[in-house]
């Protein structure tokens, strides 16, 4: 049944939970297809005109200008400020209850059926361009998820990726520098390891909630990934059934990236030729002991649940 459909591999969960390098190393594989955090194409793309990952603003990519003429016809007669207003009305957090819900006030449903029909066109734009068999999309946002299962033309296989949340939070305390805005020298966002803590808990609650309505759903630990790369990799062949040889690997967790077209995520998408795979336990000996303790204790029944603990 699901033969002609579009095959899209969505990672789930938190942010700063090796999402990017994770989806760059998927993206190796043959006929798989990395696009980044899609949910942000309408505004950081074609909108914004933010650098893709090739290093080129997206608006001049050759791939993302091909998807968009695809999609869309004549890219300069569409109101792609509308289109960010209204993935904003029905792609958040707060309406997730009523994505779930069986039923949805008119106003919200015709946004939704709006919004659902554009998103479809993209996909479909993105597998004819790129000709691949499996898109991966690591904009890991929940209500994502729930968007994409109402889709009638998508195959939905869902990678949820989950980090130790004390890595997590110390790692949304680092200074990293933005580079996707041309031009200017802007940092990413900081947050206290408390609030981060608790997001991490939401997120991934929501997530294990709606993994649950996803026939195709596998959790994975992004400790494990790194320490054993491979292993991982068959688990999500298996979850998608493409039988594909692994990327190369030079030793056990050395892999030559190629450069890709991601859209938005950790500047390290930017970075490509040989890479090693690492866990990065910096948090341990250096964050702060009463933060980091107040973090363990907020996100603890996760934690526990996940093997953390």
């Amino acid at each position: 049944m699901s033969t002609n459909k579009i095959k899209v591999l969505y990672i789930a969960g938190y942010s700063r939970s090796g999402s990017t390098i994770f989806e760059q190393v998927l993206g190796e594989l043959k006929h798989f297809f990395a696009v980044g955090e899609l949910k942000y194409i309408w505004h950081d793309g074609f909108l914004k005109d933010y650098l893709c990952g090739c290093g080129v603003p997206i608006k001049s990519c050759h791939f993302w200008k091909k998807v968009a003429q695809d999609a869309f016809g004549a890219v300069e007669k569409v109101n792609w400020p509308h289109i960010v207003e209204l993935r904003s009305r029905v792609d958040r957090m707060r309406y997730l209850p009523l994505l779930i819900s069986g039923w949805q006030p008119k106003r919200f449903l015709a946004r939704l059926t709006e919004y659902s029909d554009l998103l479809e066109k993209l996909y479909g734009a993105i597998q004819n361009v790129s000709n691949s068999k499996v898109i991966i999309d690591s904009s890991k946002y929940p209500p994502g998820v729930r968007i994409l299962q109402r889709l009638p033309n998508i195959d939905l296989h869902v990678v949820h990726l989950v980090r130790d949340s004390r890595a997590v939070a110390y790692s949304w305390r680092r200074k990293k520098v933005k580079l996707e805005i041309p031009g200017e020298k802007t940092f990413m966002r900081q947050y206290n390891p408390i609030k981060t803590a608790a997001w991490w808990m939401l997120y991934n609650s929501q997530v294990e909630l709606l993994g649950r309505r996803v026939p195709k759903y596998l959790r994975i630990r992004y400790e494990d990934f790194v320490n054993d790369p491979e292993a991982t990799l068959s688990e999500v062949l298996s979850l998608v059934k493409e039988n594909v040889a692994s990327p190369a690997f030079i030793s056990e967790r050395k892999v030559n990236l190629s450069p890709n077209h991601g859209v938005a995520g950790n500047p390290v998408r930017f970075n490509n030729g040989i890479i090693e795979l690492r866990t990065d336990n910096e948090w341990r000996s250096n964050m702060n002991g009463f933060e980091m303790h107040l973090a363990t204790i907020i996100s603890s029944p996760l934690l526990l649940k996940y093997g953390y603990l």
